[in-house]
């Protein structure tokens, strides 16, 4: 849950030509400000674009609920990590049609088969910081007192917002509590597996090879998101049409060379980049 509801961030890291790599997690609202080092790690784009995760290209960025994943098509097409797809694969699976070893490839729309009732795709609609409304009640207010100040400003901030039927509402806070965005986020019920490679390649060199790089994996798995005939969010149902996404990440088929900018927007559950000195010896000792 603590994953679902935490705002997009960006987790960059900026190559320049030199291969010397910058790592850092800033949230889309603060690109605007790393102008200059954007420019200088070889990123051509406007970093004024990069601040609205509403708007494209942030908003073919979604939240499978733990997992990141990106439309790749008008269609509705999602691309995401292969154990993320997993749980869909393997409620399809049959000992006579193992899917996880075999992979599955649906040849049609008719074939793509549905991720489970539990499946959802989040496509954020809303990011406002709300951090006045929030700490109005609580200024002053220490121990006890403040957390339920605060918490019964949340749950008040999520339950108006969730009148929009449809939709999804949190509230995230930034910075140790400092900072408070509301986030409003498409529901979306219907979702289908359409691709997944055998496990063997999608998982090849399993959790020992899976945050070292390079990987040599084909760890990635495609899903599609579908609504009802009005273009609402709606349950799994045969007539259902694809979804037509806000914003659609285009793929490139030109090669990656040594010092190309690269750059990774999702949903991170948690960063623990702020903490102190102090801090990092409490948890330690």
């Amino acid at each position: 849950m603590r994953k679902r509801r935490l705002t997009a961030a960006l987790a960059l890291t900026l190559a320049g030509g030199a291969a010397h790599a910058d790592e850092g997690m800033w949230m889309p609202s603060q690109l605007p400000q790393l102008a200059s080092q954007l420019k200088a790690a070889g990123f051509k784009g406007d970093p004024a674009r990069l601040a609205d995760v509403t708007a494209d290209p942030l908003a073919a960025v979604i939240s499978l609920g733990g997992c990141t994943a990106s439309f790749v098509s008008p269609q509705g097409l999602i691309v995401t990590n292969h154990h993320c797809a997993m749980g869909a694969i393997q409620l399809n699976s049959t000992p006579e049609k193992n899917l996880i070893k075999d992979g599955f490839n649906a040849a049609t729309l008719a074939d793509e088969v549905s991720a489970g009732p539990a499946a959802r795709a989040w496509v954020t609609v809303g990011f406002t910081p709300i951090t006045d409304r929030i700490l109005a009640d609580a200024r002053g207010k220490t121990g006890r007192a403040y957390f339920d100040a605060v918490e019964a400003a949340k749950k008040a901030a999520v339950a108006e917002c969730e009148q929009d039927a449809g939709h999804r509402c949190s509230v995230a806070d930034m910075y140790y509590g400092s900072e408070f965005y509301l986030i409003k986020q498409l529901e979306l019920k219907d979702i289908r597996l359409v691709y997944a490679p055998p496990e063997a390649i999608g998982n090849y060199g399993d959790e020992i090879d899976n945050f070292m790089w390079p990987r040599h994996s084909g760890d990635f798995a495609f899903y599609r998101a579908y609504v009802g005939r009005d273009g609402k969010p709606a349950a799994y149902a045969p007539d259902n049409v694809p979804y037509v996404p806000p914003a659609v990440l285009p793929v490139s088929t030109a090669p990656v060379k040594a010092g190309d900018f690269a750059m990774v927007a999702g949903y991170p559950g948690v960063t623990f980049r702020l903490r102190t000195a102090s801090e990092f010896a409490t948890q330690v000792d």
